[in-house]
């Protein structure tokens, strides 16, 4: 099989690198945006690496090609003659580049998430089979993500959604709504929020930094002791379970559209109950009293006010006064799960072994940088607990 990937250097798209490269002899074009060819060879090797740091690229150069381009642009950045013979010799297309920022504008979101997506399916069109997987998100079902008993089912698409603040999730929900009307034949995977490799518990990071909000929730959560609670619902899924997912729809050659998350998520409040029975100290507070430490700049470490991802993030959210924090729909798993669960594939539940795994891996790269960087324990762990590796630390709610 010959597929051709965007978004390989990417936190999803990196693990499906390695996974087709270690466990397939499919080859592999990977579409990576660089100044040159070599860079982006560069760049899908430390995005790999990320996951995997001794895996060397250049041990599979006989099923593995890298080009420079960018879906933004006109036929994926690649000259006319390119364009049309990697067409010739694909297979199947696999998108999974997006702009995955929360807070970009709309019409800053569009331009990867529907115009990108624009440009890949008339690549794909232009192949022979006219085959593609297209990575969307489930979170395109928008403001029902708050409704109350709302089921999102994978049949779904349009069920008369809004999305007040959200033009990631809207831009997303074009995107997969130009795949649905195009020429192609279609898999639609819609993840849940990506965690790292259940596995290992590595993160994909970007020049040493792990990006993801979600996760950044409960790492804040640990680093300074507290939290707000909510009732929402909050998925956690593991970045080798979607592209376990993949590789297998490929294989088989399933059609449909998928949502690949935990078959029963947790509440937010749940997950940082499983938190506490693993050793780690949260202060458990309510939304108004952890609103009231973020506007008054009360939450602090060392003496200094905290800013972090989520404190930023959560802040804005404040702001918009319209979205809850207190409810939650349910995602349907039923289609996916049929198929993937008699093939061995199924999402890890999230419990003290998950979230260990996730912990652990984090205090053995803080741990490598205490030794790289010979910096003072405090500066790098801000919750001690269940390690003997970092400086006790005080969490000061000031007033």
């Amino acid at each position: 099989m010959k597929i051709f990937l965007t978004g390989s250097t990417g936190s999803l798209g990196a693990h499906f690198v390695l996974r087709i490269l270690q466990e397939t002899d499919h080859n592999l074009t990977c579409l990576a945006r660089a100044a040159s060819q070599d860079i982006a060879w560069d760049r899908l090797q430390d995005a790999v690496n990320t996951y995997d740091p001794h895996f060397k690229l250049s041990d599979h150069k006989n099923q593995l090609r890298v080009v420079n381009g960018d879906i933004s642009l006109h036929n994926l950045g690649l000259e006319g003659e390119n364009w049309a013979t990697e067409a010739l010799h694909t297979d199947i297309v696999v998108h999974a580049a997006a702009d995955t920022s929360l807070v970009n504008r709309l019409t800053t979101a569009k331009k990867v998430n529907l115009h990108g997506t624009m440009e890949v399916i008339r690549f794909a069109e232009a192949t022979p089979k006219r085959r593609l997987m297209h990575v969307s998100t489930y979170s395109i079902c928008g403001d029902q993500l708050l409704t109350p008993g709302f089921v999102f089912k994978e049949t779904d698409w349009d069920v008369g959604q809004t999305f007040p603040h959200m033009p990631y999730q809207h831009s997303k929900f074009l995107g997969e709504g130009e795949v649905r009307k195009s020429k192609c034949v279609t898999t639609i995977v819609r993840p849940g929020h990506v965690f790292g490799d259940s596995q290992t518990g590595r993160f994909f990071t970007r020049n040493g930094h792990n990006d993801s909000l979600f996760w950044d929730l409960l790492k804040s959560a640990h680093d300074f002791k507290c939290s707000f609670v909510t009732d929402f619902i909050f998925d956690i899924t593991p970045v080798n379970y979607v592209s376990a997912a993949m590789l297998s729809f490929l294989t088989h050659d399933d059609l449909g559209t998928f949502h690949l998350c935990q078959k029963d998520a947790l509440k937010f409040e749940s997950i940082l109950d499983v938190m506490i029975a693993m050793g780690y100290e949260i202060n458990k507070l309510s939304i108004d009293d952890y609103r009231d430490l973020l506007e008054n700049g009360s939450l602090q470490w060392n003496g200094q006010k905290f800013e972090s991802m989520t404190t930023q993030i959560v802040s804005r959210w404040f702001r918009l006064k319209e979205l809850c924090f207190d409810n939650g729909a349910r995602i349907d798993t039923t289609a996916a799960r049929e198929i993937l669960e008699p093939r061995g594939i199924s999402a890890a539940p999230t419990d003290k072994e998950l979230l260990g795994s996730f912990f652990r891996q984090m205090h053995n790269e803080e741990a490598e940088e205490l030794k790289k960087h010979s910096k003072p324990e405090a500066a790098l762990s801000r919750n001690p607990v269940a390690t003997d590796l970092h400086a006790e630390a005080e969490l000061q709610l000031t007033t």
